[in-house]
């Protein structure tokens, strides 16, 4: 079984405007949340799914896969599922960017 993680991420958020790149302990949310799910031997592909440049610009420059969403999309549910539909895979797990920066991935085989 094939495991996608997706990040949703966007720049907009109505509470806390630019939070992905908001820094926490000296480096970007959005690094410390990309590094937690990428340690987890329960997911095959990590992925941030934004509408911004500057976050998969980010991404792209640590090493990570980002993939581009609409701007039109409200819920970070509705980015998810705009690339869900379009790969074959068989467990697709989100992961949010309020995920501890101390912490590590939750799930586990």
């Amino acid at each position: 079984m094939k495991v996608l993680a997706l990040i949703p991420a966007r720049m907009g958020s109505s509470r806390f405007p630019g939070k992905p790149m908001a820094e926490l302990l000296g480096r970007p949310m959005i690094r410390h949340v990309y590094d937690n799910v990428v340690r987890s031997h329960v997911v095959d592909l990590t992925a941030v799914a934004t509408c911004d440049v500057e976050i998969a610009e980010y991404v792209a420059s640590i090493g990570g896969r980002a993939v581009m969403t609409s701007d039109e999309h409200e819920r970070a549910s509705e980015r998810r599922l705009s690339k869900q539909s379009r790969r074959r895979t068989v467990f697709v797990l989100t992961s949010s960017s309020w995920c501890r920066a101390t912490s590590r991935w939750p799930i586990q085989a």
